[in-house]
């Protein structure tokens, strides 16, 4: 494969660079010009397939930029919903509990009503207990008075 060899004449061009003056060999002195035709050569000489796969990294990037995204909507969403649904469960316990203390309230009125209409019957009842033994007693004097004459 011709990028192997070109890489192995950039390696030697390298590894036969002189030192640096007043430096360690760490620093070298190579010819730009012939490292940079190398660098273009091989660039030239790179299967399509590199090319292709680079195309592919940059896009998987671009989809799991694009998923995350999404994923972060989807999440604010479900989020959203949530809270609003524990509002709404929060307004229904609120509206049970009222009404739960609006029938709590009607039971004690009417059971109020109630007492009170059993005590004003009752009233009613002894009046006219009172007004019945009155004719009663009445009845059995008239009847006396008749006997008697």
């Amino acid at each position: 494969m011709r990028i192997l060899s070109l890489l192995d004449e950039l390696e030697l061009l390298v590894e036969e660079a002189k030192v640096a003056p007043l430096s360690s060999a760490a620093r070298i002195i190579v010819d730009r010009a012939a490292v940079l035709d190398l660098i273009e050569e091989i660039r030239f000489n790179l299967p399509d397939v590199i090319r292709q796969a680079e195309q592919v990294a940059h896009q998987r990037q671009r989809i799991l930029s694009d998923a995350d995204a999404e994923g972060k909507a989807v999440v604010d969403a479900a989020h959203a919903e949530a809270e609003a649904l524990v509002r709404e469960h929060t307004i229904t316990t609120q509206a049970y509990a009222a009404a739960e203390e609006m029938l709590k309230n009607a039971q004690s009125n009417a059971r109020e009503v109630r007492m009170g209409a059993m005590a004003y019957a009752d009233d009613v009842m002894e009046d006219i207990e009172t007004l019945v033994s009155q004719k009663l007693s009445e009845i059995r004097r008239d009847r006396e008075e008749l006997k008697g004459d």
